[in-house]
């Protein structure tokens, strides 16, 4: 899963990405979600990208989940800034084995703004541990990058590990480092992000 975390340490940049969630329950199967994240890389010096998700989230049943989300991107070229549209829809498989929480989301990637087809896969791993009262959630995933629209095909990967716990009023603090891989011009580039976020849920 980490096939590339050697790489990428060896690598020059490293990325910040701060960001927040809100999450809003419209009953026990479906809820409003909304997501905002900053990138910013050049060793978190340079305030490259800007992402935005709004969308809805159904819990079909123990094992299923699905979400269909609008996605703005607004990112930096080499001297100005340019924004992209896009939906995504997810299919999420998921199981409980022995306290861990295992799951599968395979997501379809529509940008209106350049007409291309992008498939993401994941699989993660967490599991929820409590010790001397303080509850915690470590995770690990590895998710792939298919470009659908031309042959470039797999141009991305990411390995994460990171945790999770609860914080004060309804909201959950999300600490990780990531291991970023991307293909560009038949190129790789590694990039080690270290990603913070709050999330809140009513």
């Amino acid at each position: 899963m980490f096939c590339y975390t050697g790489f990428s340490w060896a690598g020059d940049d490293w990325e910040f990405w701060p960001g927040n969630t809100l999450k809003v329950k419209l009953s026990d199967r479906v809820s409003l979600n909304f997501l905002e994240e900053f990138r910013i890389k050049s060793d978190m010096s340079s305030f490259y990208a800007y992402v935005l998700y709004t969308g809805t989230y159904v819990k079909i049943n123990e094992y299923v989940d699905v979400a269909a989300w609008y996605k703005f991107v607004e990112s930096k070229g080499s001297s100005d800034w340019h924004a992209s549209h896009r939906y995504d829809m997810d299919g999420i498989l998921k199981y409980n084995l022995e306290g861990f929480k295992l799951s599968n989301r395979s997501r379809f990637e529509h940008n209106f703004t350049k007409d291309s087809w992008l498939y993401r896969d994941r699989i993660k791993t967490a599991r929820e541990l409590t010790i001397f009262g303080w509850k915690f959630t470590p995770y690990i995933f590895n998710e792939f990058f298919f470009d659908l629209s031309n042959d470039d095909g797999y141009d991305e990967n990411r390995a994460s590990i990171g945790v999770s716990t609860p914080f004060i009023f309804y909201t959950e603090l999300t600490a990780y480092y990531m291991s970023r891989a991307k293909k560009s011009d038949d190129n790789w580039t590694n990039a080690n992000v270290i990603g913070l976020s709050a999330g809140m849920s009513f």
